[in-house]
C-alpha cells in the first residue's frame, strides 16, 4: 500500500493526527525553537514546539526519518493561543509540493481548534521521495516518552 495513503488513512482514522494529546487543555503558552532530534542527529534543523498546558508542557520535535528533514514552515502568531482550550485537531491530508530541500517536499496543514478561534500551523518534509515525516511527542507532563 502507498505510504501517503497509509498515513492518510491514520489521520482520517484520528490515530496520526498531530497534536491530538492537547484536546482539552487550556493553553498557557506556546513556544516555538530549533531542536537536534530530527533524524536522531545533532544537525540542529528540527523543529521543536512546546505547549505549556493548564495539564503541564507537552513537547513535540520535528522528526524526519531516515535520509529527509522536518520542520515546521510556519504557524499562526504563537500569542493567539494563549488562554485557549483546544477542542479538536483538523489535519489535511499530506500534499506533494516542489522539493526545497531535497527533490521532493511534502506539507501537511493542521489546524488547532480552539473555544477561541483557529489557529493554524504549516508542517512539512524533505526527501528523496521515498521518507517522510511528522511531530513527535517528546515529552509529557509525566516525563519523557
Amino acid at each position: 500500500m502507498d505510504k501517503g495513503l497509509y498515513r492518510n488513512l491514520r489521520v482520517l482514522a484520528g490515530e496520526d493526527t498531530m497534536f491530538r494529546e492537547i484536546v482539552g487543555c487550556r493553553i498557557n503558552h506556546v513556544i516555538l525553537g530549533h531542536d537536534t532530534y530530527s533524524n536522531g542527529s545533532d544537525k540542529g534543523d528540527g523543529t521543536k514546539l512546546t505547549f505549556k498546558t493548564d495539564a503541564g508542557d507537552f513537547v513535540y520535535v520535528a522528526y524526519g526519518d531516515c535520509c529527509s528533514e522536518s520542520w515546521v514552515e510556519s504557524t499562526d502568531p504563537l500569542e493567539e493561543l494563549a488562554g485557549a482550550t483546544v477542542t479538536r485537531i483538523e489535519q489535511s491530508e499530506t500534499q506533494n509540493v516542489d522539493g526545497t530541500r531535497q527533490e521532493y517536499d511534502t506539507v501537511d496543514f493542521v489546524t488547532l481548534v480552539t473555544d477561541k478561534g483557529y489557529w493554524k500551523l504549516e508542517f512539512r518534509n524533505s526527501s528523496n521521495g521515498y521518507y517522510g515525516g511528522s511531530m513527535v511527542l517528546y515529552a509529557t507532563p509525566e516525563g519523557k516518552v
